[in-house]
């Protein structure tokens, strides 16, 4: 406290040191000039904005889900389509692979007969000194049934005719179609070419035509020639 004595003006060191102290003790509180201080978390503020959206999430799946499944429908018919075309293709392919195979074994088998018959007729029609042995031998094992039967006697008078008097017929297959055929059996008309020639003689070569009707049966796995007949 100021002395009212003193007439100088100044102020005492006691007086001096109570408003050191106050302002001191008037010192906002804080953390100390060495402290960290803490991040403050507030929370957020939820706006209107943002329930409409949280609001258009909670439904976003269901309103959706109609769309993709309407987009997914194309690809899926035009799967379900492409897999019917390919199983198409691959049916057509076995079908046609089937009918392929079926017609070959078919011209296999009409070849067959045709060369069967070709050389039946050449074999029988073509007939020298020197080859009637191997004729009577085709006739013999190549012939069975209604065939055998008719030739047998024809048969016997050329070879006599063949080897006495030196004759000679050439025979040739001039054209011959399978009208009929199976697993078993096969009718082919035949059109073939004869030539004959006596040894000996000055008129010239005989030249006739004739046609044929064959039938051919495999009989045991071996074709045979079971009728023949010729045909005006």
């Amino acid at each position: 406290m100021a002395d009212p004595d003193r007439g100088d003006g100044q102020v005492s060191d006691s007086e001096q040191a109570v408003p050191a102290r106050r302002r001191r003790a008037r010192r906002p509180a804080g953390p100390p000039p060495n402290a960290v201080a803490e991040p403050v978390h507030s929370e957020p503020v939820e706006t209107d904005a943002d329930k409409a959206g949280s609001a258009d999430e909670g439904t976003g799946e269901s309103t959706s889900a109609v769309p993709r499944a309407a987009r997914r429908w194309p690809v899926i018919a035009a799967s379900i389509v492409a897999v019917a075309v390919i199983a198409g293709l691959v049916t057509a392919s076995v079908l046609f692979a089937q009918g392929t195979s079926r017609i070959d074994d078919r011209n296999s088998q009409r070849g067959e007969y045709s060369a069967f018959a070709r050389q039946m007729i050449i074999d029988l029609t073509s007939l020298s000194p020197s080859t009637i042995d191997s004729a009577l031998k085709t006739f013999q094992t190549k012939t069975s049934g209604k065939a055998m039967q008719q030739m047998q006697t024809s048969m016997q008078q050329t070879t006599d005719l063949i080897k006495t008097q030196g004759v000679s017929t050439t025979g040739t297959v001039l054209s011959d179609a399978v009208t009929a055929s199976d697993d078993d059996t096969a009718t082919v008309i035949l059109v073939s070419g004869w030539t004959m020639t006596e040894k000996g003689s000055a008129e010239p070569a005989q030249v006739q035509t004739f046609r044929w009707r064959v039938q051919i049966t495999r009989i045991n796995g071996d074709l045979k020639l079971t009728n023949i007949e010729w045909v005006t």
